[in-house]
């Protein structure tokens, strides 16, 4: 008889409780799966958001606890760009903001007749005239959650927004935002001549040490702020540094559960079958060989799990972007390298859990296993 069937056939002896200990295991990997789907969707969503609008660089109050809470005088955007090796400098506030229907919205407010809202695709509509007010973008992902369109409004804190555009950004969060004239943000939140940040971009981008020249210089000439590069925006943002902490914490937790789960199952199986690994020794199977058949349990249950889990856990982040609240923070997409990781991770618990019941295994004496009752 094949090794792995005998494997198989030992599982399915006990139909019930192999199918929960792979429930278990499944449970414990698309939380795993999703909880970093969340993390992922949340970085990458802002980093691509940013390199969307073409910014190089981030200029943000260095006493921030976030990037968006500073409050950064809005003429500073002039002094920055008269600092040599800087091309552009534009001035943006954001905001969560609560609609009339009690959905959250993150809204931008960038200068009309800035350079931001060229980096706009337009599905439809027109960008804002130079001074013009009381106008609204719609990113083409929050248009049903806003129950809006072109020619509707939108309505902030009771104020109402002609929409004139809907658009298209890359990255989940840039295309699920509400785009407002700067001046029109800054009266919502009271922060008039108040910008948060500031969207730089520079000469020669591509060049690391002529970029490093300018941020440095930049550091010199403002003090009180901090200057970021794009790609390091996940990493420099206390709140997605605190969700990834969070996520971390979670996933261990439930990888440590579903191990547990595993071993419990696997610990049964070798006391239930005492008397059988003694008559499998008596008939001369290596101490090598038993403990690759629990081993091998312990893997198919895994393996088990951790497919159905990789379902479970897409699932999830699937009925979670289907909230109001979270629409455009969350991306579902889950790259293949995640999940080939995530099943990785299935196996390993699998291989983790066995070796205890499998050590249990090689301690028996065969004589005193073959009198087992």
């Amino acid at each position: 008889m094949h090794f792995i069937t005998i494997a198989a056939q030992n599982l399915h002896r006990r139909p019930l409780r192999s199918s929960l200990t792979a429930l278990g295991v499944a449970m414990a990997v698309g939380c795993v799966l999703a909880m970093t789907g969340i993390s992922r969707s949340l970085d990458h969503g802002w980093v691509n958001t940013f390199m969307a609008r073409g910014t190089h660089l981030l200029a943000v109050r260095k006493d921030s606890a976030e990037m968006f809470t500073g409050a950064i005088r809005e003429d500073v955007g002039d002094q920055l760009a008269a600092v040599e090796g800087v091309r552009s400098v534009s001035g943006e506030l954001m905001e969560l903001e609560s609609m009339a229907d009690d959905t959250t919205m993150l809204a931008g407010g960038w200068k009309t007749g800035g350079r931001l809202w060229t980096s706009l695709q337009l599905n439809e509509g027109r960008i804002p005239a130079e001074g013009e007010r009381g106008v609204a973008l719609v990113g083409e992902a929050a248009v049903d959650s806003l129950k809006t369109g072109l020619g509707r409004t939108v309505k902030i804190q009771d104020k109402p927004f002609a929409v004139i555009g809907i658009f298209k950004q890359s990255g989940s969060m840039g295309n699920s935002m509400l785009l407002l004239p700067l001046a029109d943000l800054q009266d919502v939140m009271g922060m008039q001549g108040r910008v948060a940040i500031f969207n730089l971009q520079v000469d020669n981008p591509g060049d690391s040490a002529r970029v490093a020249d300018i941020r440095a210089r930049l550091k010199t000439r403002f003090p009180e702020l901090a200057f970021w590069e794009t790609k390091d925006i996940s990493e420099k943002s206390e709140v997605l540094r605190l969700l990834r902490a969070i996520s971390w914490g979670v996933s261990t937790m439930a990888a440590i559960i579903g191990c547990l789960v595993l071993l419990n199952t696997l610990l049964m199986s070798v006391a239930e079958r005492t008397r059988e690994i003694g008559v499998l020794s008596a008939l001369g199977w290596s101490p090598r060989r038993i403990l690759g058949l629990i081993v091998l349990e312990g893997f198919l249950l895994s393996a088990a799990g951790g497919l159905l889990g990789i379902a479970l856990g897409f699932a999830g982040l699937r009925g979670m972007s289907f909230n109001p609240n979270l629409v455009g923070f969350l991306d579902t997409s889950i790259p293949l390298p995640v999940m080939l990781q995530t099943l990785g991770l299935a196996l390993g618990l699998g291989a983790l859990a066995s070796l205890y019941p499998a050590w249990r295994a090689l301690r028996l004496n065969v004589v005193e296993a073959l009198r087992y009752e």
